[in-house]
């Protein structure tokens, strides 16, 4: 790893700031579904919605 690349990963740590997730089940379905949120330094936001059919 060279130094600008460590930097890199030093500044995504340090600017993390949360990761959310919930997790809902539809009662009508039965259908599980699940959202994860990982936002970072207001500038990034990365999100995962996966459903998990019943």
């Amino acid at each position: 790893m060279n130094n600008k690349e460590q930097l890199t990963n030093n500044n995504i740590r340090k600017n993390l700031m949360n990761v959310q997730s919930t997790n809902n089940t539809d009662i009508r379905t039965g259908n599980e579904n699940i959202n994860v949120e990982l936002i970072a330094s207001n500038e990034y936001k990365l999100s995962k919605k996966t459903t998990i059919e019943k």
